[in-house]
């Protein structure tokens, strides 16, 4: 049975015992991420996650990583558009000591200007290294130019040439503003004592306050928009957006079922067409990001730089038989099988239960564990798909990115395409 309590200053904990399971999952999910930062401060979200990693009052950040390891070793941070986490994964009879660090990293960080100094230089080579991958700079490119006026279109790592000029003072600012109770949600999972567990939860995150500064962010509007990159690459990398719903909505199981039959395994009609088929592409995929107003289906593929205008022209008329035809009864069940599977599979961990509980609570402000999101799945119909792919598949509102070689020639045929191929 899945609960949700509230600490004295009112952090949501959910918890989900699973007594017959030896190990616990914990995640402290907080409301923080590049969707609530500006221009001026994108990538401090980013930041504050791994300086939280270099010390506290108490302990070192090299007594911090053997403590880590003396349990186990399996923690770990994200930073994502709209939250980051922190969590672990590790024996049932080491959940106290776990609880216990991550308290100690959130409550008590040092946050010293040397280390941040240091830390900033590890920073600014793993944006290099999102640089020098074509894959991601092609799908965090198309990001921002279909967004260009939210704060959802800037990058997770920040630009450059803002993060190398922040401070601690910064980073002090930014958790007073974001890292309060009322932005926090921490997620249990796995084989322990709940009466136990509140208390220990209790004495390491009580004492955060309770409320910070009023965000408030503006509504995220689509805007279709094509743009090639000039990279030194042997492939060029494509991809093409849609406008997606928002995890609020109801349309989000109809849209994953939607990329289970389009683009999301071997069988889909876009493996299937694009590179069994026809050839044209050594990697094809599609996904969907969901945020709080809005969301971002794409599609990405890697080929040779003759081949893109077929492609291209390729997904567009799989698309237009889609929204045209819809998906069959064959695609459907498969759909669901893999999805059912995926998550009846994903059922057996407590860090997938941990995840799903605590990202929905936070996000949506709603708990929606695994088992229920399985049986909204599963109550999909053909109808329910083609209604999605009619709402939000609109070809005449598409993004384009190309990143590679031949940048003039890539800019005539986005033009092409963008301007005509696109349209019914």
């Amino acid at each position: 049975m899945v609960k949700v309590h509230r600490l004295s200053n009112g952090i949501r904990v959910v918890l989900e015992p699973m007594e017959y399971v030896h190990s616990a999952s914990i995640g402290i999910y907080v409301k923080a991420g590049s969707a609530y930062e500006t221009r001026e401060n994108n990538g401090i979200a980013h930041v504050t996650e791994h300086m939280l990693f270099k010390g506290t009052n108490n302990r070192t950040a090299k007594e911090l990583a053997t403590a880590f390891a003396r349990i186990g070793g399996g923690v770990n941070a994200y930073t994502a558009k709209e939250e980051t986490c922190y969590y672990a994964m590790v024996l049932d009879e080491h959940l106290e000591e776990v609880i216990e660090l991550l308290g100690d990293m959130l409550v008590n960080s040092k946050l010293d200007s040397e280390d941040l100094k240091k830390e900033l230089e590890v920073i600014l080579e793993e944006i290099d290294m999102y640089q020098d991958s074509p894959e991601d700079l092609a799908i965090e490119h198309l990001q921002e130019i279909s967004m260009p006026d939210s704060s959802l279109g800037y990058l997770i790592s920040g630009k450059k040439e803002v993060v190398s000029q922040f401070t601690k003072e910064h980073v002090k600012s930014f958790m007073e503003d974001f890292y309060t109770a009322e932005r926090m949600v921490i997620s249990v999972a796995g084989n322990f004592c709940a009466e136990k567990v509140l208390a220990l939860l209790e004495k390491q995150f009580g004492m955060i306050k309770p409320i910070g500064k009023k965000i408030i962010r503006t509504q995220t509007k689509f805007h279709p928009a094509f743009s090639s990159v000039h990279k030194d690459t042997e492939q060029i990398h494509l991809t093409i957006g849609f406008q997606g719903c928002s995890y609020t909505s109801e349309d989000k199981y109809a849209q994953d079922i939607f990329e289970q039959c389009f683009g999301d395994s071997d069988d889909s009609r876009l493996f299937q067409k694009l590179r069994e088929d026809l050839g044209l592409v050594y990697s094809i995929y599609s996904f969907c990001n969901s945020y709080y107003d809005m969301g971002l289906f794409q599609i990405y593929g890697a080929m040779n730089g003759q081949k893109v205008e077929k492609a291209v022209k390729e997904i567009g008329l799989l698309l237009k038989e889609l929204r045209q035809q819809g998906i069959t009864e064959e695609e459907l069940f498969c759909a669901k099988e893999r999805v059912k599977s995926d998550l009846l599979i994903g059922l057996d961990s407590t860090e997938n239960r941990m995840a799903q509980n605590g990202k929905s609570l936070l996000l949506s402000g709603q708990l929606e564990t695994m088992t229920d999101l399985l049986q909204r799945t599963l109550q999909v119909s053909k109808e329910d798909v083609m209604r999605y792919i009619k709402q939000y598949i609109q070809l005449e509102k598409t993004s384009l990115v190309l990143v590679g070689n031949g940048t003039k020639r890539n800019d005539q045929i986005l033009k092409s395409i963008w301007s005509h191929g696109y349209r019914e």
